[in-house]
């Protein structure tokens, strides 16, 4: 659940209480419950997330002189009880600046059709980002919810996205859960004309209106596909990959007790093999893990769902394994990394078998 997430990883982490949600608030309790629906520029408002930030030349100081810098600080004016502007990080001359309310504006000509879902500040200020509610549909019986996430960073860190997604942004731990499952992403660097892309803008949500469509049948025809011992392997491989073995060691030896290898070059080449060895061995352990783990929750904790014994079925429980699984830097893979692809992989494959 949307509250079980943000108290069980990480702090909301919303700025003061920069947060508005349209008829049910969120976990952490911040911000302004809405009734009615909002455009995006009065979403924004009554969140109180209508924040400027300004691009200042740095400076630097060599002996007792003191010199322009190439590079930009990213800065946010005082608000609630600060005194002082707050530094968000640094960019260079081309970046430019999309404000808060240049994303409400980009949204207003959708918001019609999809409402102001949510809106907030998090990071301190470096990070905005805004929902909009696309509706619901059904895949064997569980209702599901779609919506359209953009969120923008101010730090000089990431760029605009607009993003496919099917959580419900609250938190910063829901947009990074969101942004790594997002089924279909785009991205817009803060250079050039930025906030004049019309026709990127069009672009986009014309491709999100069809694709959206398109998820649609494809999860219903996954929740069709019986999943086989062979279709569950092949999704869940698909997502955790055997390791491929390292060349054989009889190679190395056989180079090693040549005479063209000094005892310097033979040494290293044994200690390479070792290597090549471990690391395989430590990856084929890893995958091992991920599969069995992702096939025991297939099998036991979805029994009892409309989606047990279905490919679409394997698919979520990868999703959940990657999602949840304890690790180094586990809430690191934000936007990009290995668990959103270990997710994509499987949806590939799973949505492979089901067009067979």
């Amino acid at each position: 659940s949307e509250e079980s997430y943000g108290k069980s990883l990480m702090s909301d982490n919303i700025l003061g209480n920069r947060f508005a949600g349209y008829r049910t608030g969120a976990w952490h309790g911040l911000g302004t419950v809405f009734q009615e629906a909002l455009t995006p520029r009065e979403a924004l408002e009554i969140a109180d997330a209508d924040i400027e930030i300004t691009k200042q030349q740095m400076v630097y100081q060599y002996d007792d002189a003191a010199f322009l810098s190439p590079r930009y600080a990213l800065v946010r004016g005082p608000v609630d009880d600060e005194t002082e502007p707050v530094y968000l990080g640094s960019a260079s001359e081309e970046y430019v600046v999309v404000q808060n309310s240049d994303v409400a504006d980009i949204l207003a000509p959708i918001a019609g059709e999809w409402p102001v879902e949510t809106v907030g500040v998090i990071r301190n200020g470096a990070t905005f980002f805004m929902t909009l509610d696309v509706g619901r549909y059904e895949v064997a019986g569980e209702e599901n919810r779609q919506f359209v996430l953009v969120h923008t960073s101010h730090d000089g860190t990431s760029a605009l996205k607009v993003e496919k997604v099917s959580m419900r942004v609250v938190c910063e731990n829901t947009l990074v859960m969101a942004s790594r499952n997002a089924s279909e992403s785009f991205s817009l660097k803060h250079v050039g004309d930025v906030k004049a892309q019309a026709e990127w803008h069009v672009e986009v949500m014309a491709s999100l209106r069809s694709s959206l469509k398109d998820m649609q049948a494809e999860q219903e025809r996954m929740a069709e596909t019986e999943a086989t011992d062979e279709i569950t392997a092949g999704i869940i491989t698909a997502a955790y990959p055997t390791p491929a073995l390292p060349a054989p060691a009889e190679e190395t030896t056989k180079l090693v007790n040549s005479d063209q290898v000094s005892n310097e070059l033979a040494s290293k080449l044994i200690a390479q093999q070792k290597r090549r060895e471990h690391v395989y061995q430590v990856e084929l352990k890893r995958a091992q893990a991920l599969q069995l783990s992702a096939g025991q929750l297939f099998v036991n904790d979805y029994a009892a769902t409309p989606i047990a014994g279905t490919a679409w079925g394997v698919v979520n429980a990868v999703t959940e394994v990657s999602n949840w699984r304890e690790g180094p830097h586990a809430d690191r893979s934000v936007m990009f990394g290995v668990r959103r692809d270990e997710g994509q992989r499987a949806y590939a494959k799973a949505l492979q078998y089901a067009n067979a």
